[in-house]
């Protein structure tokens, strides 16, 4: 597969109010690091949750990706082209980025003034289709703040797919979903990756992250633990634990069971399996 997005040796950080010495006892600004040397590739078509505690530079990287925050070192590629040859409406046309609080993004007065805001030509099939996926058929005349918070996210989600990007970014999506919206979610995700469009799914949302997404970049202090299959990354203990995040509930029942499985479709399979099992014995 190609590669969507390439960080070569990135690394980022905000300048303090803090003064310190150097060595030639001038006083400088102390600087806060958030990223790295971070060098991470994410190919077309990924489905990748984007895993840390809080202040362990997610949101940067996803800042970054969009070209709202400039690294303070390294470069970046998208589809092979460098950011820095690129202009912001290129980059605005290639990623999306839909943040965690709704509000941040929504300005018109309807829903669909605000999914069609700036599209000089629209695509209705595409646009039939993205109301249908995003569950805004009959909300088009509707103000978006007389519709739930989690409603006003898929607005901002059918906002992003009608610009047909190649790369879309989802800041904590599922907070605030229930059960139903989720599933709503599921199938969004699946309709990207089936026109190969890049996801990096930022979440603290372990349960929806390993049932749905293929790989894991992991991420602590602004360093890369580990990018590569999120089963692996959730049986990977160290990582877990260094990382300060949780396993997902069936990854720690089975570990806890000691139940081998393969792949992570499979943990209920083999759960169901096991305890049939112990009953007939």
């Amino acid at each position: 597969m190609s590669i969507a997005i390439k960080l070569n040796d990135v690394s980022f950080q905000y300048p303090s109010n803090e003064k310190i010495k150097n060595k030639n006892n001038d006083k400088q600004e102390k600087s806060c690091r958030i990223l790295n040397h971070v060098n991470i590739e994410f190919e077309s078509g990924e489905l990748c949750a984007i895993i840390g505690s809080n202040g362990a530079g997610k949101s940067t990287l996803a800042k970054i990706i969009d070209n709202l925050l400039q690294p303070t070192s390294g470069d970046i590629t998208i589809e092979g082209k460098q950011y820095k040859t690129l202009k912001q409406h290129d980059i605005t046309s290639l990623v999306g980025y839909i943040f965690q609080n709704p509000n941040d993004q929504i300005f018109n007065s309807t829903v669909h003034k605000e999914i069609t805001y700036g599209i000089k030509n629209i695509n209705n099939d595409l646009y039939s289709r993205v109301l249908n996926l995003t569950g805004l058929n009959d909300k088009e005349n509707t103000n978006p703040f007389n519709l739930s918070f989690a409603e006003r996210k898929f607005i901002n989600i059918a906002s992003a797919l009608l610009r047909e990007p190649h790369i879309i970014i989802m800041d904590e999506v599922t907070g605030g979903l229930d059960k139903p919206q989720k599933m709503r979610l599921v199938k969004i995700l699946n309709y990207l990756h089936t026109i190969n469009v890049t996801v990096l799914f930022i979440t603290h949302d372990m349960e929806f992250a390993y049932e749905n997404c293929q790989n894991a970049l992991i991420l602590d202090n602004g360093n890369v633990l580990y990018k590569g299959s999120i089963e692996s990354a959730f049986q990977n203990v160290e990582i877990i634990k260094r990382a300060h995040i949780d396993q997902p509930i069936i990854v720690h029942i089975m570990n806890a069971l000691g139940i081998n499985y393969m792949h992570k479709d499979n943990p209920i399979r083999a759960l169901a399996k096991y305890i049939a099992n112990r009953n007939n014995h």
